[in-house]
């Protein structure tokens, strides 16, 4: 048990995987010495979240991989450098050198800059001269054609800096959201919009012979169809700054207030994906729930509470009557209750969309000490791997997410009284869909009547399943299991 006492080394991948594997061992040494896990689940369930959230940047970092400083001749037209983005005359839209994907370590450190340089001058209410220093300062370590490119534009250095909206604000949110990354997002046109769903499909029928000049046609038979209504919800995340803070407060607070409007939408969303219910008794009691403590206590419970904003996977598997008891865990247990889930049910492949959602202490009490889990490291290199995704047990994605709480009842609801249990949710992903409205924006707003600026992050969709039936099972709730 040499892992419980040493700090894992998570500073580079492998490093990262191989924790993940000792804490699978350690979990399954720990449920043959009779059952001793529970006392060290807390323990463990840090180490994994820290293994796992290292092997998250590192797969990311790999999503676009850093290229030579030719990538950066795209940037470049014969009116000058293209900084945003914008539509030709022929109606080709070209990104610009600070909203399109960062393609090498520097651009990414520029967009960063320039965004900070906005932030900070919008707060202050005129231009941050230490912000707008390291922009200039970026600029001079830029590729030789991008630093001359530069070199040629008019004025300070400032004037190309637009306002927000702000590209790398959306795209972090995106990646960030471990729960709404699991699902496609589709673009809404307008604040109603109804979606026709196939309830049942063509049938085919066997083919008579011919045999006169007048055979008898073919069968035929009609699409079955219904239709959703989709209403966006918005969420929206406000902070203020005071005037009275200086320009270089104000510019070492970008980071730390640009991080906590992430964290707060990203988690806004998700936490409504797991938890939401649009009831007006919502089934937990919200007013003193807050998931691992990350909202506060205020607002708690009130009618503009983001877990009233949809049906949440929780509150669907109640509706549809599809939750089971599992005070009881097994393998055999687990697939009965896969096999519960209604078809499509996602298996197949690498590209599979079942899906396994739990909280770190089930997956660490129930899962992990498994015989039939098979971790991400041993997948093979071709194999996709999902965001929060920690291993896959009977061909399902194992998706730890905090969101999934180990406060719960009982029944598998939080009611404040009883905090010692948990769950799992299945599902098949590709059954339930994210519909966006307004994609993620960040807006300033100052007031100099009373000497703050508004810090403003904006969002409007929904999460629903695609199935409009009352009865069909498109995702379980496994409740009572140990913590």
């Amino acid at each position: 048990m040499d892992f419980l006492d040493n700090t894992p080394d998570l500073s580079s991948p492998d490093g990262a995987r191989k924790a993940i594997h000792d804490v699978h061992k350690a979990a399954k040494e720990l449920r043959d010495d009779n059952g001793k896990l529970r006392a060290n689940v807390e323990t463990m369930a840090t180490d994994l979240k820290a293994a796992q959230k290292a092997l998250t940047e590192a797969r990311l970092s790999l999503i676009a991989p850093a290229q030579g400083d030719s990538e950066m001749g795209r940037y470049i037209e014969g009116k000058g450098l293209r900084t945003t983005g914008r539509t030709t005359d022929k109606g080709v839209y070209l990104p610009g050198l600070q909203d399109d994907t960062a393609r090498n370590d520097w651009q990414k450190e520029f967009q960063k800059a320039c965004e900070t340089y906005t932030l900070s001058t919008a707060a202050q209410g005129r231009p941050c001269k230490r912000a707008l220093g390291h922009v200039h300062h970026i600029i001079a370590q830029a590729p030789g054609n991008i630093r001359r490119a530069f070199d040629s534009q008019s004025g300070s250095g400032g004037e190309f800096i637009p306002a927000p909206v702000l590209p790398l604000l959306e795209k972090d949110v995106i990646v960030r959201g471990q729960v709404m990354s699991l699902f496609q997002e589709i673009a809404v046109s307008s604040n109603s919009q109804t979606m026709p769903v196939i309830s049942q499909g063509l049938r085919p029928y066997l083919k008579g012979t011919v045999t006169s000049d007048n055979p008898a046609q073919f069968e035929a038979s009609s699409l079955g169809t219904a239709a959703r209504t989709i209403a966006p919800k918005g969420m929206a995340v406000r902070t203020v700054l005071s005037d009275d803070a200086d320009s270089d407060a104000i510019f070492d607070m970008v980071p730390l207030l640009r991080e906590q409007a992430l964290e707060a939408l990203s988690y806004g969303i998700d936490d409504a994906c797991v938890n939401g219910d649009t009831t007006s008794t919502h089934q937990d009691d919200l007013a003193n729930w807050d998931p691992r403590g990350l909202f506060g206590s205020a607002g708690l419970g009130t009618s503009i509470d983001h877990r009233r904003a949809w049906i949440g996977l929780r509150a669907r598997a109640y509706d549809q009557s599809a939750t089971v008891d599992r005070s009881t865990y097994s393998f055999a247990n687990f697939l009965a209750d896969l096999a519960d889930l209604a078809t499509p049910r996602g298996i197949g492949g690498t590209e599979g969309n079942l899906i396994y959602m739990v909280s770190p202490e089930m997956y660490l009490s129930n899962i992990a000490g498994l015989d039939q889990v098979s971790l991400v490291a041993n997948y093979g290199p071709q194999a996709s791997v999902l965001n929060g995704e920690i291993a896959k047990l009977g061909g399902a994605r194992v998706v730890l997410s905090d969101f999934i709480t180990a406060d719960l009842n009982a029944s598998g609801l939080y009611d404040n009284t009883t905090k010692t249990k948990t769950g799992g949710l299945i599902f098949n992903a590709s059954r339930h869909k994210m519909f966006t409205r307004q994609g993620r924006r960040l807006e300033l707003q100052r007031d100099a009547s009373r000497g703050i600026t508004s810090i403003i992050t904006t969002w409007r969709g929904t999460f629903m399943p695609v199935s409009s039936s009352a009865t069909v099972k498109d995702v379980i709730w496994e409740y009572n299991l140990s913590s």
